[in-house]
């Protein structure tokens, strides 16, 4: 049987711990400084935001409110940051959602647009309605012949 020294368990004891000691200031080193790159990042995009114009505001939704937003961020996909200005938007032109204008429009886009407005009350999203598009082989009646998330919107919002 081979016997060990409390001296030397004493040794191997500090030698962990400084080992410990030295991996956690390495740890906390590492997460300060991605804590510190991630507020740069966040201050230079403000700053940009701000150059481009937008402003910053804060806001308190009522449990309604809130609702409808996630529901509609669910349905969408799209940021708050998006669903809310479109909705303030629309109350400057004075438009409703409900209104339709797809009379206007050719015969085809009309088809195209009412089957973009049932894909959507099936609860399908606007990517997904472009990819089924596009499985399709449909026109898109613009330059690119790639249907995009955004021309749907586009077309369901504008009608």
């Amino acid at each position: 049987m081979h016997y060990v020294k409390k001296a030397d368990i004493k040794r191997v004891e500090r030698l962990i711990s400084t080992l410990i000691c030295n991996a956690s200031q390495k740890i906390v080193k590492t997460i300060e400084q991605r804590r510190k790159a991630d507020r740069e990042r966040l201050k230079r995009w403000r700053k940009k935001k701000l150059a481009d114009g937008n402003k910053q505001i804060q806001l308190m939704l009522t449990p309604e409110a809130q609702k409808i937003l996630i529901r509609e961020k669910e349905r969408t996909g799209e940021p708050y940051v998006h669903i809310i200005n479109r909705a303030i938007i629309y109350l400057e032109q004075g438009r409703p959602d409900s209104l339709d204008t797809t009379s206007e429009r050719p015969p085809e886009q009309q088809k195209i647009i009412r089957r973009i407005r049932q894909l959507w009350s099936e609860g399908y999203t606007y990517s997904a309605i472009a990819d089924i598009f596009n499985s399709e082989g449909l026109t898109t009646f613009k330059e690119s012949n790639k249907w995009q998330a955004s021309l749907v919107l586009e077309l369901d919002t504008k009608g």
